[in-house]
């Protein structure tokens, strides 16, 4: 039998390891649900990227459908954008995934032609 380790709590089994500290920008803080609850109050239901209505019965329905509303960061959280309601923009699932965490090139069309 091994002998015991001298100090079994610094056991590289029990090290604790360094986690980040939270931040504001952490999308499950109490700050970005508030906003986003707020946003699904107030919104238009018409997607920022794609200027098409957002269906809120299938988002009941589905939330993972592709044409569902989700919440789009304007300027990502990982590129230092903060998750209040100025800057969440409603969006298609999809558009939303399309996009990524890259910032718009360019002002979203969101004139509508009749």
């Amino acid at each position: 039998m091994p002998p015991p380790h001298p100090h079994p709590t610094h056991h590289p089994r029990h090290t604790m390891t360094s986690h980040r500290p939270r931040t504001s920008t952490a999308r499950d803080g109490t700050t970005y649900r508030q906003a986003v609850a707020q946003l699904k109050r107030e919104g238009t239901n018409i997607c920022w990227l794609c200027a098409q209505p957002i269906d809120m019965q299938l988002t009941e329905d589905n939330p993972q459908h592709p044409m569902a509303w989700t919440a789009d960061h304007q300027t990502p959280l990982s590129q230092g954008g903060p998750p209040t309601i100025d800057n969440l923009r409603e969006a298609h699932r999809t558009c939303n995934s399309r996009r990524g965490n890259r910032a718009p090139q360019h002002p979203p069309n969101n004139s509508r032609r009749w």
